[in-house]
């Protein structure tokens, strides 16, 4: 025998002002025969949907569940079996289907009343209801990252970062293998320079350049061993310019203050206006050494004012050592 549904309430509970509010909606009804009697008591399959038209259409939403009816009455909470999904927004005009077993649903829909859009109110007693965020609704995860964190309490959320104003530094990568970086996404970053450091790449001219404006060294090397080395196969081993000091100064206790290898070029030059162009000292080996296996000179010095181009000093009764020395393949020269 078919059914029809003589009277329904829905009622949607709300919980205290600063709870959040449940999304399910309270239904009460009686289940009749088409004469108007009750149905008999027992238990009954009947599936709840929502469609956004009175007549046709699909359903947003369906729940189907076994209610107890007794003298026709029945009682259930929609949504508490099948949540409710993203879909259902409460922010329009929506109609409740109900079909009991395998009758057709029952006709006409009911039209949810202001009682069921309780779920996006303006005004919850004295409190406020946030209706979106960023154009966001319904379930929102709000998440840090980086440095940036996120906490909540009660009806509270603080949003904290340990980096500085602005989007900040996002992350730091080592694309020429010059780095050593630990936390590169942080929240702290730490950036050491390796070493031994190797600098390659295709310069015409310098790959690396120092420049003191003031009175102190543009490149100073300090080693047991070559204080400054430089290496090259057609061009400058080791180059240095000063306007008014030394072009190139090495110092060494035991070992070599400056060394330069050049395969076609100068293995070591060094320029100076009124100062001198090379000055290399040592106590117990060379002040300078220059090798060249095809090129120019093995060390070239220069200078415009009144000074040495090549500066050697030699302070010892030990006549077999010289404070230059050049070697040019098949004589010496000092």
């Amino acid at each position: 025998m078919k059914s029809a549904i003589i009277f329904c309430l829905l009622i949607f509970i709300v919980h205290s002002v600063y709870g959040q509010i449940p999304r399910t909606i309270t239904y009460q009804g009686v289940l009749t025969d088409l004469s108007g009697s009750p149905k008999s008591d027992g238990d009954y399959s009947i599936a709840f949907s929502f469609y956004e038209t009175a007549e046709g259409g699909s359903a947003l939403w369906t729940e189907t569940k076994n209610l107890a009816v007794k003298k026709g009455l029945f009682s259930t909470s929609l949504g508490d079996l099948t949540p409710f999904d993203s879909n259902v927004k409460f922010d329009k005009q929506y109609f409740l289907g109900i079909k009991v077993g395998d009758e057709a649903e029952l006709s006409p829909r009911i039209p949810l009343t202001s009682a069921g859009y309780s779920i996006i109110t303006d005004d919850v007693a004295d409190g406020k209801v946030v209706k979106s965020l960023n154009g966001l609704k319904d379930n929102i995860l709000i998440e840090g990252g980086g440095g940036t964190t996120v906490t909540a309490s009660e009806n509270k959320i603080t949003i904290s970062s340990s980096g500085g104003g602005g989007t900040g530094i996002l992350g730091i990568q080592n694309t020429n293998n010059t780095l050593n970086i630990t936390e590169p996404n942080g929240p702290t970053a730490t950036v050491n320079v390796k070493i031994p450091l190797i600098l390659e790449g295709d310069a015409d001219d310098y790959l690396f350049t120092a420049i003191n404006t003031a009175n102190g060294h543009g490149i100073k090397g300090s080693s047991t061993g070559v204080g400054v080395y430089g290496e090259s196969d057609d061009w400058y081993g080791v180059y240095g310019f000063s306007p008014a000091g030394y072009g190139a100064g090495g110092k060494s206790n035991t070992g070599t203050g400056v060394s330069a290898e050049s395969g076609t070029g100068y293995g070591l030059y060094a320029f100076s206006e009124f100062g001198h162009g090379i000055h290399a000292g040592s106590v117990n080996d060379y002040g300078i050494v220059g090798i060249t296996t095809n090129g120019w000179g093995g060390v070239y010095g220069e200078t415009t004012g009144k000074a040495h181009g090549i500066l050697g000093y030699h302070n010892s009764n030990d006549q077999l050592w010289a404070g230059v020395y050049g070697f040019g393949g098949s004589e010496n020269y000092a």
